[in-house]
């Protein structure tokens, strides 16, 4: 059995602890930070593109109609 006083803090005051929570922390805002990245692309993947130059002639025929 160790003295009395002797060994880590226990607890918040002990510094293993506190390294595992911030560990944590950031292994959690990683995480959030991978899933917006990959939601953002699957939503960015939806939008058609545009495609200036098609439009262009299109826009260009219908004022010449005109």
């Amino acid at each position: 059995m160790a003295a009395q006083g002797q060994g880590p803090p226990a607890g918040r005051r002990n510094v293993s602890f506190i390294q595992l929570s911030v560990q944590r922390e950031t292994r959690t805002q990683a995480l959030l930070s991978a899933q917006r990245r990959t939601a953002a692309s699957e939503w960015l993947g939806k939008i058609p593109a545009w495609d200036w130059h098609r439009h262009a002639l299109e826009i260009a025929r219908s004022a010449a109609k005109v």
